[in-house]
This record gives structure tokens, C-alpha cells and sequence, in this order.
């Protein structure tokens, strides 16, 4: 089976602009909610994709399912229900508003059903891209239906973000752009104690929207979270359509923000 770290782009060093491989193709945008972060002992309960024509970057397709609680779900809310803990299986449901809509699937129905509205390969883009595929495919194994398998490739916005939006912006602030430093500074969730240097920033997609100026209405649903991922994608192509051939990347400041992302400077994700 094909494997995210072997077909992930998002990561650098990129071999060019990861946008020029998009032309021609079907691209799937995709998100789920769950009811935790583990996929071993947590389900999903809603799974949304959207086609979209790679040239022209308009919709041609949606999938969107919320699902029923299996018994282990209903379970744990009832062994919950005095727990003080700050998310509780409950609480995440109310977080992603499941009760305001009907479930009409079982969750291995609505993997089949993900796995069969995908094209053979097709790329696969979403935010946090391995957390949604590991939780999608391990859960597929628990309700032995198809794995999502067929794809030709992932995009990770995430990863984009990470590892050359943001130092990117940083080496455009350092050179007087204003529009990065805006950018910046509402991405920025914690400086140093001098306040000379942005310490924690952050890449969550809701984040992120409110920085580039994008609308994330019902953010915590998968439908609204695809299309606020679809919308970052594109302000992401501008962006690296602009200023990646610029050699931004091969400077040595970028690169030392690039190693920075890989371990040794925190950041907050999805």
C-alpha cells in the first residue's frame, strides 16, 4: 500500500514549485472529525471531499457523510459524563456540532464510500494530511473495508505552511515587507523574552485564514474545514507562484528557519 511519507509533497527540498504539478490533474480535497486523536480506540464521525479540476481550480464533485457512534463511542461518553477533563468525547461532539446534523452511515461505510469517490490517481490534498490518512486507513482495517490506496500523491497545506510559508515570510519581513509582517503577526502566538524574535507560530487552518484574509465559517466541521483548505491551497499557490523561484529557499537564513521547523521551534498544527 502506498505510503504518505513516500508520496507526500510538502516537505522541502522541493524539486520545484509544487504547484506546477497540479495542472492537468484531479485533485480531492479532504478533512475528517473524530472523536480523538488516537485512531486505535477513536472513530470518525464525519468525512467530507471535494473534487476539484486542477486547471481551473472550480469544484466538480462532494462527498460529505457524518456517521453513526459505534458502541464503543457511546461507551465512552457514558463512562465520561463526570469527567472534568477538558475534552471529553462528548465535548469534542458539541465542538464539531455532530448533533446538528443527521449520521446516516456506519463509519465503515462512509470509508467505502470515501475510498470509491476518490479517482484512480488523483492527489489527495488536506490539512494535516497524515493524521486524517492514518486515521482514515486504520479505521478502514477495524471495519475491514478498503484502505484509501488509490492516490497518485499528497499535498499537505500544513506542511507548506511550515516549511516554506512561514520562513519564507520571515525572510519578506526581514526585508521590509509589510504584508508578511502582517501575516506574521497574527500568526505569531508567543515571542522570546527579549521580544525581539517570534517563538511560536502557528499553522492551524483557522489561523491561518484570519491571517490571509479568508472566511472559516463552522471551522471544526469537515465540509467548512475542506473549503477553507481549498482556499488556503490557493492563496498558497499565489504565494509560492510569486516568491519561490525568487531564491528565498536557498538562502542561509531560510534554511537555518527550514531546520528550525523540524524539531527544535514549537508550533501548533491543525
Amino acid at each position: 500500500m502506498q505510503t504518505f511519507k513516500y508520496f507526500c509533497e510538502g516537505h522541502l527540498p522541493y524539486g520545484g514549485n509544487p504547484f506546477d504539478t497540479i495542472s492537468g490533474r484531479t485533485l480531492v480535497f479532504f478533512d475528517t472529525e473524530t472523536t480523538g486523536l488516537s485512531p486505535g480506540n477513536s472513530q470518525v464521525t464525519e468525512i467530507a471531499a471535494l473534487i476539484i479540476n486542477g486547471d481551473t481550480l472550480t469544484e466538480e464533485g462532494e462527498f460529505h457523510v457524518h456517521i453513526k457512534l459505534d458502541d464503543d463511542t457511546l461507551q465512552k461518553i457514558e463512562d465520561e459524563k463526570d469527567s472534568k477533563r477538558k475534552f471529553t468525547v462528548a465535548k469534542i461532539l458539541d465542538m464539531t456540532n455532530y448533533y446538528n446534523s443527521k449520521a446516516t452511515a456506519s463509519e465503515g461505510e462512509a470509508i467505502q464510500g470515501l475510498s470509491e469517490f476518490i479517482p484512480q490517481d488523483a492527489i489527495l490534498i488536506a490539512h494535516n494530511a497524515s493524521f486524517d490518512l492514518k486515521m482514515v486507513n486504520t479505521r478502514a482495517r477495524i471495519n475491514n473495508v478498503s484502505p484509501i490506496s488509490h492516490f497518485s500523491k499528497v499535498m499537505d497545506t500544513l506542511m507548506m505552511s511550515r516549511q516554506f510559508f512561514l520562513p519564507a515570510s520571515q525572510e519578506l519581513e526581514a526585508a521590509g515587507d509589510e504584508e508578511a509582517k502582517r501575516h506574521l503577526d497574527i500568526l505569531t502566538k508567543k515571542w522570546n523574552w527579549k521580544k525581539t524574535k517570534r517563538a511560536i507560530l502557528s499553522s492551524r487552518l483557522g489561523d491561518l485564514a484570519k491571517a490571509l484574509e479568508q472566511d472559516l465559517t463552522d471551522w471544526h466541521q469537515a465540509l467548512a474545514d475542506v473549503r477553507g483548505t481549498i482556499e488556503i491551497f490557493k492563496k498558497f499557490k499565489e504565494f509560492f507562484d510569486k516568491h519561490y523561484n525568487k531564491g528565498l529557499q536557498d538562502t542561509s537564513d531560510f534554511k537555518r528557519r527550514y531546520a528550525r521547523t523540524l524539531g527544535k521551534t514549537k508550533w501548533q498544527n491543525k
